[in-house]
């Protein structure tokens, strides 16, 4: 199944999908975090660790959220940015838990990451061939 599928699956499988309230996406290579997600404005829990995530812009696709309260990201490539953690509390400042570990009030007293981070825009999408996006995948997981 596809991300792209989601919501289709969801109206299908449950008696009441807008009231999905957790999901659970990690470890399926998801590059980006699904822009779908925003069908489902009642989800409060989303799973997204060990997929190869790279660049922070795609927490913004989760701003939409408003009940969302706990959010995995770790295990991807976009942890190792040095302003992970405050980026993602800065669009996401209702999160109680980042990563399964609670965040904290100190945590939210942080000055905002700088303004060309926070500015930054989707990158287009990836241009080249089959092999090299296998080969990227490789290189990543290694």
């Amino acid at each position: 199944m596809e991300v792209s599928d989601l919501k289709y699956f969801v109206q299908k499988t449950l008696e009441q999908p807008h009231l999905l309230g957790w999901l659970d996406l990690s470890s399926n290579y998801l590059d980006k975090v699904p822009s779908e997600l925003i069908e489902f404005p009642n989800l409060c829990i989303l799973y997204l660790h060990g997929n190869i995530i790279q660049k922070l812009v795609y927490v913004k696709r989760l701003i939409p959220l408003k009940k969302l309260y706990s959010l995995t990201m770790h295990g991807n490539p976009v942890e190792d940015d040095a302003h992970y953690k405050n980026y993602i509390l800065h669009f996401l400042p209702q999160l109680k838990t980042l990563d399964f570990i609670t965040v904290l009030p100190c945590e939210r007293m942080v000055p905002p990451p700088p303004p060309a981070v926070l500015a930054e825009e989707e990158p287009a999408g990836f241009t080249g061939t089959e092999e090299e996006m296998l080969s990227l995948l490789k290189k990543m997981k290694s």
